[in-house]
C-alpha cells in the first residue's frame, strides 16, 4: 500500500477526473489524502510524507499545475503528472514541470498498475500509457487501449475533495447553468467519454473512442448520490449526451421515475449535437426535468462548418434555436470565429444570422488552438505559435490569427464581432443590487425576476483592465420565467458600451490585448511573491 496526496487544481468547478483517480486508487488500497485548492488558498507540504504527489488537469490551468509540483519538489516528494496537460504534449510537459511519472490518457487503471509496478520493484516501462525521463532520455510506453467497460470503474469519490464544503459555498451567479435556484446543488456526471467527431478546434485527452455507460450504472450513481448531498442540479459534463435517440429516452423514463418520488425538484443540463435533435426528443427531455442544453454551433457558414468537420448544417442550427425557443429551454451556445477557412463573406453569414436571433442567447467569441487538436497542430508547422511552452503558459487564450486575412483586415473582424456583441446582446439595467442578490428584469418576457445568495462580482467581463464590482459589472442571467439569456449591467457598463461602440478601433484593441496579457502574469507573478 502507498500513501498518496492527491492535489486539485483550483479551476472553479468540481474536479470529476481526478475524483475517478481517487476511487481507483482507494479500491486497489492505497492511502489517499486530498487537498483541493478550489476549496483552499494555499498548499502547506512541510513535514509531510507521502510517497507520491498527484495532480493534472487541462493546458489551461498550465500555471497552477506548475506551482503545485515546485511546492512539492521544494519539500522531497515525488510527483505522477496527468490530464490533457500532459497527454496532449506528453514529452513538452515532463520536460518542463518534471514529474516523475506522468499518465496519458485514461488514469484510473494506468495509476494503479504504475503504483503496483513501483511497489514490487519491477521496471515502470512496462507499464502501457506513461512517459517519465530516464538517465536524461525521454521515455514514452505502449499506447493503453480506451476503457471498454466504463461500468467497471468506481464512481468518482467527490467525497474526499471537500465537495460537501463546495456545495455549501455555491451561489447561482458562479456558473451560467446555476441561477435556476438561490441555493444550487450542482452533481457532475460522467455518462459517456470522448466523441465520434474530430472537429479540427477540439481535442479528446481520453482518447477518440467513444464510449457509453449503461443507464444502470448512471442512475445507480445519481440513485446515491442526489439524497446523499440532496442534489437539485444534475450537470451532464460528456462532451456528448448522447447519439442515441433510444438511450435519451431511457435515461429520461427513469431520471423522471427517481426525480418524481424525491420531496425537492431536481433539474439538469448536458451537451447535445444538432443534428439529431427532434421536437419529440426535445419533449421528453424537458419533461423529465433537462433544462438547459449547451450545442456546439460554431458558425452559420456552410463553408467554415465544412472546414471545422462539424458535420452539421446550419439549417439544423436554425431548427435547434427555434426548438429551444419554443420549449422554453435554454440555449447554450456560441459562434466562434477565426477558422483557417475564415474570409470576411463567410464571417458576415454567421453574424447576419447571429444579429437576426440575437435574443436567442447565442454569444459570440473567437477560436483558439486547444493543444492537441489540429488547429493547434497547424498553428505550431506554421510558426503561428513560434514557442509551445511560452503558448501554453502564457498565451493560452490569446486570439491568433490563423486565416488568410491580412492583420489589418483580422483586427477588423474582432472589433466587428466585438462591437456586435456588446451592442446587441440583450441587457437590462436591474433595479435592485447588492451583495446577498440582485431583481431585474427580464427584457424578454417582461417578467421581473429576483435571484437570492448571487453575487455580480465574480464575472469575467468582456473588458480589460476594470474588475467587476457592485458598481461596475455586466452579469450573464437566465430568465427564471422564460428560460431566455440576458446580461444584467450596471449604468457605468452601459456607458462604457457605448464608448466602445463609438470609439474602439483595431490598433486600441491590439492594445488593450496586450496590456491585459501583462498585467495578469504581473498579478500571478505578485500573488505567488506573497506565497514566497
Amino acid at each position: 500500500m502507498m500513501k498518496i496526496l492527491v492535489i486539485a487544481p483550483k479551476t472553479g468547478l468540481i474536479p470529476v477526473g481526478l475524483a475517478y483517480i481517487v476511487a481507483s486508487m482507494k479500491r486497489s488500497g492505497h492511502h489517499v489524502d486530498c487537498i483541493n485548492l478550489n476549496g483552499s488558498s494555499r498548499i502547506d507540504l512541510r513535514g509531510k510524507k507521502y510517497d507520491f504527489v498527484a495532480t493534472g488537469g487541462l493546458s489551461c490551468h498550465y500555471l497552477q499545475i506548475e506551482e503545485i509540483i515546485e511546492d512539492a519538489m521544494k519539500n522531497g516528494l515525488k510527483v505522477i503528472l496527468g490530464g490533457g496537460i500532459v497527454t496532449s504534449e506528453p514529452e513538452l510537459m515532463c520536460s518542463a514541470l518534471r514529474p516523475e511519472y506522468a499518465v496519458i490518457g485514461e488514469g484510473e487503471e494506468t495509476i494503479v498498475e504504475l503504483l503496483r509496478c513501483i511497489e514490487e520493484g519491477r521496471d515502470p516501462a512496462s507499464v502501457s500509457g506513461i512517459c517519465f525521463f530516464r538517465n536524461g532520455a525521454f521515455v514514452i510506453t505502449e499506447q493503453r487501449k480506451p476503457v471498454p467497460d466504463l461500468d467497471a470503474l468506481p464512481f468518482p469519490d467527490f467525497e474526499s475533495l471537500g465537495y460537501e464544503g463546495f456545495l455549501v459555498t455555491l451561489k447561482p451567479s458562479d456558473e451560467y447553468s446555476y441561477d435556476i435556484f438561490d441555493h444550487p446543488r450542482v452533481y457532475p456526471v460522467i455518462t459517456s467519454r470522448s466523441c465520434p467527431f474530430l472537429c479540427t478546434f477540439c481535442y479528446h485527452p481520453l482518447g477518440n473512442k467513444y464510449r457509453q455507460r449503461s443507464i444502470s450504472s448512471v442512475m445507480e450513481e445519481l440513485m446515491t448520490a442526489i439524497p446523499k448531498y440532496r442534489i437539485n442540479i444534475v450537470s451532464i459534463y460528456d462532451e456528448l449526451f448522447s447519439y442515441n435517440k433510444e438511450r435519451v429516452n431511457e435515461f429520461c423514463r427513469r431520471f423522471r421515475d427517481f426525480a418524481s418520488n424525491l420531496s425537492w425538484e431536481v433539474k439538469w443540463t448536458c451537451q447535445m449535437r444538432v443534428d439529431r435533435l427532434s421536437e419529440d426528443m426535445l419533449n421528453v427531455m424537458k419533461d423529465a426535468g433537462c433544462y438547459l442544453i449547451s450545442f456546439g454551433f460554431e458558425s452559420y457558414s456552410r463553408r467554415i462548418l465544412e472546414s471545422m468537420k462539424k458535420h452539421i448544417t446550419p439549417d439544423q442550427i436554425h431548427r435547434a434555436v427555434h426548438l429551444a425557443s419554443d420549449k422554453g429551454i435554454s440555449l447554450q451556445a456560441n459562434f466562434i470565429f477565426g477558422d483557417r477557412a475564415e474570409t470576411l463573406q463567410t464571417a458576415s453569414e454567421t453574424l447576419e444570422f447571429w444579429e437576426e436571433h440575437a435574443d436567442s442567447g447565442i454569444l459570440l467569441n473567437f477560436i483558439f488552438p486547444c493543444t492537441g487538436s489540429a488547429i493547434y497542430k497547424h498553428c505550431v508547422e506554421k510558426g503561428i505559435i513560434k514557442n509551445k511552452l511560452d503558448y501554453i503558459r502564457n498565451h493560452f487564450f490569446d486570439i491568433y490569427n490563423i486565416t488568410s486575412l491580412s492583420g489589418g483586415e483580422f483586427y477588423k473582424l474582432r472589433v466587428r464581432v466585438l462591437k456586435a456583441g456588446i451592442k446587441r446582446y440583450p441587457r437590462t439595467i436591474p433595479f435592485k443590487v447588492g451583495a446577498d442578490g440582485i431583481e431585474a428584469q427580464c427584457p424578454h418576457c417582461r417578467t421581473i425576476v429576483s435571484y437570492g445568495n448571487f453575487s455580480v462580482a465574480n464575472d469575467n467581463n468582456d473588458m480589460y483592465m476594470i474588475s467587476p464590482s457592485l458598481l461596475f459589472f455586466n452579469k450573464m442571467i437566465y430568465c427564471r420565467n422564460c428560460r431566455r439569456r440576458f446580461f444584467a449591467s450596471s449604468r457605468a457598463y452601459m456607458v462604457y458600451a457605448r464608448f466602445i461602440i463609438f470609439f474602439l478601433t483595431p490598433s486600441m484593441l491590439g492594445f488593450l490585448a496586450k496590456v491585459k496579457a501583462v498585467m495578469s502574469r504581473v498579478l500571478f507573478s505578485e500573488r505567488r511573491n506573497r506565497k514566497a
